[in-house]
């Protein structure tokens, strides 16, 4: 059986052998760590809180930054409506959000300048291309405010509403689509589990 020096001196020499391994495992910061900075976007409508915008909900075209007014989004919801509304709430249901989404795509679609001048007046207007390389702006008018919208994708009709994140064009939107904002979210589709089919009973051998 070992005494107690022993164990003492067997402690000790494993302490002195840890402490050698001890600045070897000193964390040491590396050349190869990246560093990122990010930059948060907060929108402050009227008197309510500001609303921190995630960075899904942002694109970049040109230098500058544009707004996704995607109707399900909470912070879209929170921007029309207030800050205080459930988590499940949605505008997919808004005619305003619709009739601008109208007006984007009429505009998109229109004839280019000077296409139809030389046209025979029993030809079609050709229409624009429905697939684009790169993002373009058109404008659209918003109760006297002019609006620049993002139309980018394959499909750029089928897009979110992307505004610039300009405080003129920001306010006249949501000023629009608050107009029946509350219509919107009271006629919100409710959504119920599917029952599933009733097992047919196994017949009898009698019958």
């Amino acid at each position: 059986m070992p005494t107690y020096a022993a164990i003492f001196g067997n402690f000790h020499s494993s302490c002195k052998a840890s402490a050698r391994l001890c600045p070897s495992q000193v964390f040491r910061p590396t050349a190869a760590m990246e560093v990122t900075i990010q930059t948060s976007v907060a929108i402050k409508v009227g008197d309510e809180k500001a609303v921190s915008i995630p960075p899904t909900f942002l694109v970049e075209h040109d230098g500058r930054s544009f707004l996704k007014f995607r109707p399900t989004g909470y912070q879209i919801v929170q921007l029309v409506c207030g800050c205080d509304m459930p988590k499940n709430s949605s505008l997919a249901n808004s005619i305003s959000l619709g009739q601008l989404l109208k007006k984007r795509d009429h505009e998109w679609l229109k004839p280019s300048c000077g296409q139809d001048v030389f046209q025979e007046a029993d030809q079609k207007p050709q229409r624009k291309r429905k697939h684009i390389t790169n993002p373009e702006l058109i404008t659209i008018d918003v109760n006297g405010q002019a609006v620049e919208c993002l139309m980018q994708g394959q499909r750029p009709i089928k897009s979110d509403l992307a505004i610039p994140l300009v405080p003129e064009q920001l306010q006249a939107v949501l000023n629009y689509v608050a107009q029946d904002a509350k219509e919107a979210l009271s006629t919100r589709r409710a959504y119920k589990k599917a029952k599933s089919a009733p097992t047919p009973k196994r017949a009898k051998a009698d019958e």
